[in-house]
């Protein structure tokens, strides 16, 4: 049932570049893309083997379906350094650019 599910979560970059889904504590990455629908999985799924999984509405605006039985704690310490990452890494990129000092000269 729609209602049943908690429709709080945000979006964020891995490090690759690509979308992932924070809900409930835990990170998902996309899996698979169907007609009506997009799939998420537990980024553990692979380290943990965790089967957890969400899919969401093709635009990314709601959640449809939920498996959110992991086994493992969620990743709280883990969402705090990727969204720190997000929003101080364009910084971190300009900054480096305009102030990196020229190592080598020629003479």
């Amino acid at each position: 049932m729609l209602n049943s599910v908690n429709q709080y979560f945000e979006k964020i970059t891995s490090q690759k570049g690509k979308d992932q889904i924070v809900y409930e504590g835990y990170i998902y990455t996309f899996n698979k893309k169907y007609k009506t629908s997009t799939k998420y999985i537990c980024s553990k799924s692979k380290a943990l083997l965790c089967r957890a999984s969400l899919s969401m509405d093709p635009d990314l605006n709601t959640i449809l379906k939920v498996n959110n039985v992991h086994n493992h704690e969620p990743l709280q310490n883990t969402i705090q350094i990727k969204k720190f990452r997000e929003q101080w890494k364009p910084k971190l990129k300009s900054s480096h650019h305009k102030t990196s000092p020229n190592i080598f000269t020629l003479p």
